[in-house]
């Protein structure tokens, strides 16, 4: 039998989890629903445990339905912006902070008016506004210093679900972007960026480009 892809949707209410052949054919496809937390105004959080469950259910779904030995790659869209911080044993010290959340806005003014608006934009390709993570990075910094500095790496939901499934702390220039934290010009972490949020470089993971390839 012809091996499969499957491609992995992790939005802001579920997981979707949709196997391919290698023609683009629709084989199966399952979805896991999670909740989504809005605990005071401007605030919207997750349970980075609930994306992982869903993976699991929907993968075995889809695995089940279509024969895991027939899985060639998995490739995996994510919600963009949203971040949260782990451990040394990938567990999440915090509520994931969505893309949606608007908590950081005072942290969007006090780094425009330190780094400049056009500044930041043209380092990260994103003027300044509070969907990009860098700033509720800053918020973190601010409001939970000692949290943020005891976390082993902050992952995006595609770097969360890469450490979980793999083991490599590692996610993609492509999924890195929205973060507000690479240099768009080189495709790297950019230390001032960097520094502006209170992370160390340490906490950040490994960077490798997208490159399309085949399944051969």
């Amino acid at each position: 039998m012809d091996d499969v892809v499957i491609g992995i949707d992790a939005s802001t209410t579920a997981v979707k989890a949709i196997a391919f052949t290698r023609d683009g054919k629709e084989l199966f496809q399952a979805r896991e629903a999670y909740p989504l937390s809005n605990p005071r105004p401007g605030h919207f959080e997750q349970d980075a445990e609930h994306w992982w469950t869903a993976l699991l259910g929907a993968l075995k779904q889809v695995a089940e339905a279509v024969g895991a030995a027939r899985v060639a790659a998995i490739a995996i869209a994510h919600q963009r912006e949203t971040f949260t911080l782990i451990d040394h044993a990938a567990k999440p010290l915090i509520p994931a902070i969505l893309w949606l959340d608007e908590r950081a806005r005072p942290q969007v003014i006090r780094l425009s008016a330190e780094l400049g608006r056009e500044t930041i934009r043209d380092w990260s390709g994103k003027p300044p506004d509070p969907t990009p993570a860098l700033y509720a990075i800053a918020w973190l910094a601010e409001h939970q210093p000692q949290t943020l500095d005891d976390a082993a790496a902050l992952v995006d939901v595609h770097g969360f679900f890469v450490h979980r499934l793999t083991g490599r702390l590692v996610t993609s220039t492509a999924s890195a972007d929205p973060l507000g934290l690479l240099d768009v010009k080189n495709g790297t972490w950019h230390p001032q960026l960097v520094e502006a949020a209170g992370l160390r470089p340490d906490q950040l993971r490994q960077l490798v480009r997208a490159q399309p390839r085949g399944l051969d």
